[in-house]
């Protein structure tokens, strides 16, 4: 608030007071006028017509001073001298404290670059909130919620200490279910015994386990599967397991051998699996929401599932909601007959990745989309994939050939025409995109990714038609404002968002200022788009495929 400022409201509020005063004086005079002898009681119609009107404007001058009063305590409430956050109730302290306790600082891929003991780093939250001062402490102690998420690191450093900061958490969870994040380290070391104890002691409480095998100590995992999970699991709470696979360069079994159970006596509704896998014939796989199986990152080895063992998947969750997947699938059904979709009623969000190496695209979307047949919910559909495959080619040879997977396009095509698609987030490039648009009258949302554009007669919008759209997402596209133009002339949208995109004109790259200036003109023919530069990822909430 600036000093001008300040001086326009009291201003404004000695001007308004004063003619409140002098408004009043008038009434006042007016009300006395009346009751006066002598004085006639039949006045004209033009006097009695203003008396209404200032009548019907009454509410309405009521109505802006309850707004005026609202606004300006606002504004005073904002201030630090009169909210500190010491004073604020402790269900608003606690909510700042979740949100300060949140996201977890255990990121597997970041206790992977270090095998020393200077680049390790115990997990801080919430422990710093509670050393600020005694007032947070104690405020901080009596939320059990704060304390529900555990992180365990055996390294060598701290050997003695995680399972007692272990044990402490979960003395101040009080009885709410606990989330269990762990992580083998370097240089590794823990004493089995207290860790046991400590494992069998919650395994009735633990209602999310996430498991990251960043240096491959098998031995390590089963051990910690075998104490929170009992030979049937029937004691288990534990809903949503969460693996997570983060370095390439140690073999170790893709299978969990400890979930190959005959009946399911566990109660998984989320498995979110990278890299580690229960075995494809467990029982887990039965009544999920969500399921994930993503190829580990940073892994030259694709994990393989057979095409009907992943039908048995789906068809043993009917109630799926959300489906991620970046395997290999084997020993597809060939022929002129493919295999029925298996019905999805309530899938909401789907999303297929086959990144790895522009030569090395072993995955082809078609074999997983054929498999699924959505209901009639809001669908949001999210590939990453190169539809323009590159060939196998000798060394010696001159050029490199390019052909489209025209499988996988008409697998999308057939996949739009049913579903109640309304998201789709395309990465990389995909040719006839607008053949494909036009099987989806439904679709509001639209993100490009890395996309390429052209204005040749192979253009990716010259088969379809136009489309509406609530919003267009270019993110970390190359592509000039003809290009912008023809985009939006084939998909107008209502907000169109751009993410680290490069501008260029058919003389080079734009300058910042030189881009920012030709957008607004180009918009100008579409006024009813607004035009949104969003430094973070617009696409961050959408759950896509990473």
């Amino acid at each position: 608030m600036s000093k001008s400022m300040m001086e326009e409201l009291e201003n404004a509020g000695n001007a308004f007071r004063e003619a409140l005063d002098q408004y009043l004086d008038v009434c006042s005079k007016m009300d006395h006028l009346s009751l006066r002898q002598g004085v006639p009681r039949h006045i004209p119609q033009s006097y009695l017509d203003k008396l209404h009107a200032e009548i019907a404007h009454s509410p309405s001058h009521a109505s802006k001073l309850q707004r005026t009063e609202a606004i300006v305590g606002r504004i005073r409430n904002r201030v630090a001298q009169i909210t500190p956050i010491a004073s604020l109730p402790l269900e608003i302290l606690g909510h700042i404290f979740h949100l300060v306790a949140k996201p977890c600082d255990l990121v597997p891929s970041n206790l992977g670059e270090s095998n020393s003991n200077s680049g390790f780093s115990t997990p801080t939250k919430p422990n710093h909130v509670i050393n600020t001062c005694s007032h947070w402490r104690r405020t901080a102690i009596t939320l059990p919620s704060l304390w529900t998420h555990i992180d365990i690191l055996p390294h060598k450093l701290h050997q003695s200490g995680f399972v007692a900061r272990a044990e402490t958490y979960v003395t101040r969870a009080a009885q709410l279910p606990i989330e269990l994040h762990i992580a083998d380290t370097s240089p590794f070391k823990y004493d089995s015994a207290p860790f046991g104890r400590f494992l069998s002691s919650i395994s009735t409480r633990v209602q999310s386990l996430d498991m990251a095998a960043i240096h491959g100590r098998e031995p390590f995992h089963n051990f910690i599967f075998a104490k929170l999970f009992s030979s049937d699991g029937s004691q288990s709470i534990c809903t949503n397991l969460t693996t997570n696979f983060a370095k390439a360069h140690y073999i170790i079994d893709d299978f969990l051998d400890c979930f190959d159970v005959i009946d399911n006596t566990f109660h998984f509704t989320a498995l979110r699996l990278r890299g580690l896998f229960p075995g494809w014939n467990s029982k887990v796989y039965s009544n999920l929401v969500d399921l994930r199986l993503l190829t580990a990152p940073r892994d030259d080895r694709w994990t393989q599932i057979p095409e009907h063992k992943l039908r048995n998947l789906l068809e043993a969750s009917p109630r799926l909601k959300i489906f991620h997947f970046s395997l290999q699938i084997t020993d597809q059904q060939l022929g002129d007959t493919p295999p029925n979709p298996v019905r999805l009623d309530d899938l909401e969000v789907l999303g297929i990745s086959t990144y790895r190496d522009p030569f090395d695209a072993i995955l082809q979307p078609g074999y997983v989309l054929r498999l699924l047949a959505p209901g009639s919910k809001p669908l949001q559909l999210s590939i990453r994939h190169d539809f323009q495959v590159f060939d196998p080619y000798d060394d010696d040879a001159e050029e490199i050939y390019v052909h489209v997977d025209e499988f996988s396009l008409d697998e999308l095509v057939k996949f739009f025409q049913r579903s109640n698609l309304t998201r789709f987030c395309v990465k990389d490039r995909c040719p006839q995109l607008g053949r494909l648009l036009s099987y989806a009258p439904n679709l509001e949302d639209l993100a490009l990714d890395s996309f390429e554009f052209s204005l040749t007669a192979d253009n990716p919008l010259r088969h379809g038609g136009s489309c509406r759209l609530n919003s267009l997402i270019l993110l970390k596209c190359y592509l000039s404002v003809d290009q912008m133009d023809l985009f939006l002339k084939h998909c107008p949208a209502d907000l169109l968002t751009l993410f680290k995109c490069r501008l260029h004109s058919e003389e080079g790259l734009f300058v910042k200022g030189e881009s920012v200036e030709r957008l607004p003109k180009l918009l100008e023919r579409y006024p009813a788009t607004k035009l949104i530069f969003q430094s973070s990822n617009p696409t961050a909430c959408w759950d896509v495929i990473d």
